[in-house]
């Protein structure tokens, strides 16, 4: 599963600045927010594996496996099964990015 744009841009929205790793070239940051949609892909998929009937954790494995690389069909199945698909991918990658800043910020360096 890839994030969609509108999911890349909440995830990097000030996410550099904010660790202050504005200063890095660009293809750091951009290996940065690679690995950063990874790891929140995989949150994502362990949440939605969780919450969805079995049969239908059964058919998205299915799928993830099938479509891999067309996120499009996977995104029908999602708003299907996920009334809530959108808002639990944005509280999905608030909480990875709270966490990064947590770990990682300046200013909590600095405290």
């Amino acid at each position: 599963m890839t994030l969609t744009p509108k999911m890349q841009q909440a995830l990097q929205a000030n996410l550099m600045k904010e660790l202050g790793l504005e200063g890095l070239p660009v293809d750091q940051q951009e290996r940065i927010l690679m690995n950063t949609a990874t790891i929140i892909n995989q949150n994502i998929a362990l949440r939605l594996l969780e919450e969805l009937p079995e049969d239908k954790a059964k058919e998205l494995e299915v799928l993830m496996t099938d479509y891999a690389n067309e996120p499009e069909k996977l995104q029908v199945f999602f708003q299907q099964e996920m009334p809530n698909f959108d808002e639990m991918v944005t509280e999905e990658i608030a909480s990875y990015k709270q966490d990064l800043l947590d770990k990682f910020s300046p200013t909590k360096a600095k405290k």
